[in-house]
């Protein structure tokens, strides 16, 4: 199975729909057939750790709604799915969808989807700025350091 997307920005309508993936096989080697369709999708959320971020809900095998909450939300999704030698079988596949917030990703990181807590712009300018006045500053106070330290006489040693 593939998921139409799995990185949803929080506060924005979304919508996730599950379908056969290209290529999909079933079995392993020799004996591998191919997938051909796919049908009964559901999203099962009575698995323990799986669950649906914060205002979204699971309806006819898709999942949609307005997220409030970043994060990681590992989903149980189930299938039926039709073999080539026209035979079904029941699968089963999880599903992380990450919620992240793009005002504060991309300023921290330079990339969408990146869950960990951000920072406003404004935040991290001023510790870039704070940051390079600290560096310059160090960097004087070691050249002057050094400079004080070759001008140095050696002390005499006692005989």
């Amino acid at each position: 199975m593939k998921a139409s997307t799995n990185k949803i920005n929080i506060n924005e309508a979304a919508e996730i729909t599950f379908d056969l993936a290209d290529g999909a096989k079933f079995g392993k080697g020799d004996d591998a057939k191919d997938v051909t369709a796919i049908s009964d999708i559901s999203v099962d959320l009575e698995q323990v750790n799986h669950q649906l971020p914060a205002g979204m809900t699971a309806e006819d095998g898709k999942i949609s709604g307005t997220p409030t909450k970043r994060g990681v939300y590992p989903v149980l999704v189930w299938a039926k799915i039709t073999l080539s030698d026209g035979t079904e079988k029941e699968v089963a596949e999880v599903f992380d969808i990450e919620v992240y917030d793009a005002n504060y990703d991309l300023a921290e990181t330079g990339e969408a989807g990146n869950t960990e807590a951000g920072l406003p712009l404004g935040a991290i300018v001023g510790i870039v700025a704070g940051g390079s006045v600290l560096v310059l500053a160090a960097a004087f106070c070691i050249v002057w350091f050094l400079v004080l330290k070759k001008g140095k006489k050696p002390e005499a040693k006692a005989e």
